[in-house]
């Protein structure tokens, strides 16, 4: 029988609670957060029979009692479809109008979360199960308000404190497994160098920004060197996080109007971008001993973006020559990161590119938009690249990218 691969999960996702943001907030900040109430709508005979049936099945292959499940479904908080910012909903309405469709279709992958209210404990168990030794969490509800470009830095800043307050008595269920990743607002830049010090003395290994333009700024910007300089420093590495239905500006605005638009473009283009930002302005450059994740795009682009932006600099480099040294790819390979879609074509020639150190796994659970099957896709990863390979892919280049023990 093979040996059974260890799994460090880099990017998994919490759901934060409603309250967080209606009542953990400063007076001030809290009341223009509003968790709206949706009205009930009245199941006909027939989908009150189809429910009822779909919950049993599922709750019997989960070896959960259904009426502890209802219970706890009755006593869950509005979903994120309801929650408003300043009386204007935080999700587009492109995103609202399928949330919910979204959100029947998975509920039977996560009824031990339901029964759990989504704490850390129901994380550590569920994840375990599924062959999980280590994951480091990242935010669901709070990465789309971290992408709130008009929002005034001071409600960011409370908002961001608050959220890393919370994520830090999540992870207290089960220190060993919840990993807690800082997240920052980028509208206030002196307030990121603060937070990262914050988080640093917690025992973190590491934060998240954004990796658009977030207040007409780039990763790039002269505002944001304290905090590149910090977290080499501190040994902090820094996941570029985006996704779908964020209010900042992307290469796509004007160009996607769907949901399959929108979810299809979004993670690529803005790390696609934000890559170039941290090579043409020399931030990897300044801070060599800086890591840098790029996380949940997959990483089939890449081996052309890298050819590319060496081909520029073979060119052009000179225009850029006194804060950009060496060519892209080998700056990304010194000290850049990116995640892998198991199934993805590519990761062969991303590894031939920059090497077999730099691709990290994550199964983005518990999101929709990945079904949870972390087993398979540990077993496809040797089955494409052998054991060993996978092996790193799996738990050691995690390990090297989060500063953590092996």
């Amino acid at each position: 029988m093979a040996k059974r691969q260890r799994i460090l999960d880099v990017d998994a996702h919490v759901v934060e609670p409603g309250h967080l943001w209606t009542r953990s907030l400063p007076r001030g900040f809290r009341e223009r957060m509003r968790l709206r109430t949706p009205e009930p709508r009245a199941r006909t005979w027939e989908e009150e029979v189809e429910w009822r049936a779909r919950l049993v099945l599922a709750c019997e292959r989960e070896g959960l009692d259904v009426e502890e499940v209802e219970e706890a479904m009755a006593r869950a908080e509005p979903g994120i479809q309801y929650l408003e910012v300043d009386g204007e909903p935080l999700l587009p309405d492109v995103a609202r109008k399928i949330w919910g469709t979204l959100a029947a279709r998975g509920f039977t992958q996560y009824l031990p979360l339901i029964r759990g209210g989504f704490d850390g404990a129901s994380f550590s168990e569920v994840m375990r199960t599924m062959g999980v030794e280590r994951a480091f969490f990242y935010p669901t509800v709070f990465l789309l308000l971290l992408g709130v470009d008009g929002m005034e830095p001071r409600f960011a800043v409370a908002l961001m404190r608050a959220y890393n307050d919370w994520l830090r008595s999540f992870c207290a269920a089960d220190p060993d497994f919840l990993q807690g990743v800082g997240a920052l607002c980028r509208h206030d830049p002196a307030a990121m160098v603060h937070e990262v010090e914050r988080v640093a003395r917690w025992g973190w290994k590491a934060v998240t920004v954004h990796p658009q333009k977030v207040k007409g700024r780039l990763l790039n910007d002269p505002a944001f060197e304290p905090f590149w300089t910090r977290c080499e420093e501190l040994g902090i590495a820094v996941g570029l996080h985006g996704g779908a239905h964020i209010r900042l500006p992307d290469a796509g605005d004007g160009h996607v109007h769907t949901q399959f638009g929108i979810h299809t473009a979004a993670n690529p283009m803005q790390l696609t971008f934000a890559l170039l930002a941290l090579l043409e302005g020399g931030v990897l450059e300044r801070h060599p001993g800086l890591r840098v994740g790029l996380l949940e795009a997959g990483c089939g682009w890449l081996p052309y973006w890298l050819w590319r932006l060496d081909a520029a600099y073979a060119r052009d480099g000179w225009t850029v020559s006194e804060h950009v040294r060496r060519k892209p790819s080998e700056y990304f390979a010194r000290q850049c990161f990116i995640t892998c879609e198991p199934s993805e074509p590519g990761i062969e020639q991303v590894i031939d590119a920059v090497g077999e150190d730099c691709v990290l796994y994550a199964s983005d659970f518990p999101h929709l938009d990945h079904p949870p099957h972390i087993q398979e896709d540990a077993s496809l990863l040797v089955e494409r690249l052998g054991s060993r390979v996978a092996g790193k892919i799996l738990w050691n280049n995690g390990c090297r990218f989060y500063g953590v023990r092996d």
